[in-house]
């Protein structure tokens, strides 16, 4: 007997790695991204100038390997993933800011590395550079995460038929085009035999104007509190989590 299927909306790379996951863990998981990372054309300032590299999300680091080869430069992430992410990509000196950009900001003020160059995407959750007004922060552009318009035939069969038994949500941008789509399509109440499951409050907002089937928050905004939440849901076995 088959597993929940549940139903992954991050990019590409970043749904895969989880699919593997979860398939060991018993579950079934279906891959419709919400949101396509496409990376930008751009030059980067001249990196003699920093003193420390911010990234917050993964794809920023993917991003960035291709336009530079420095990787001796201290780095400061947002999260584990992403910690994982600049690590396997040669980068010797990364420090975790524990799960969100308050934490990290404050870890920033702890360390007040000098200056510092925030390679990020075109959409952030939450700004970094309000909360650092005293430093010298500079930004850089490297890539732009696109909205689906449409999802798949397989899926919509799938939702239709009360397949789909949980969707994860790891952003806002995500749940909001996934709301979109469905509202688009007249097909909102889809949404009731589906469990949601958030990575943080603000994402939970996002997924309000539908009625589901029960949604659920993240302890902490974390991949790995995620796939721990997953498990509680289902029941699964804590040496399992």
């Amino acid at each position: 007997m088959s597993g929940p299927t549940i139903l992954l909306t991050r990019p590409g790379p970043a749904s895969e790695a989880l699919a593997q996951e979860l398939s060991q863990k018993g579950f079934v998981p279906f891959i419709e991204p919400m949101l396509t990372v496409k990376n930008l054309p751009v030059d980067l300032p001249d990196l003699s100038a920093y003193q420390a590299l911010v990234f917050t999300s993964a794809n920023g680091v993917r991003a960035f390997c291709p336009l530079s080869s420095r990787r001796d430069l201290p780095v400061y992430v947002v999260g584990n993933r992403t910690k994982e992410e600049a690590s396997v990509s040669g980068f010797q000196d990364v420090r975790c800011g524990g799960g969100n950009v308050k934490a990290l900001a404050d870890l920033l003020k702890k360390d007040n590395p000098g200056t510092i160059l925030y390679v990020r995407g075109q959409h952030v959750a939450r700004p970094l550079l309000p909360l650092l007004p005293e430093m010298e922060i500079e930004e850089v552009c490297v890539y732009l995460s696109e909205k689906s318009k449409k999802i798949t035939e397989s899926l919509w069969k799938k939702l239709a038929a009360g397949e789909v038994d949980a969707v994860l949500f790891f952003s806002a941008r995500t749940a909001c085009t996934f709301v979109d789509i469905l509202l688009e399509a007249g097909k909102g109440d889809l949404a009731g035999g589906i469990k949601a499951l958030c990575l943080s409050d603000e994402v939970l907002k996002s997924l309000s104007v539908l009625s589901w089937e029960k949604t659920y928050v993240c302890n902490m905004p974390e991949r790995g509190e995620m796939i721990a939440l997953l498990g509680r849901v289902y029941g699964e076995k804590e040496e399992n989590e």
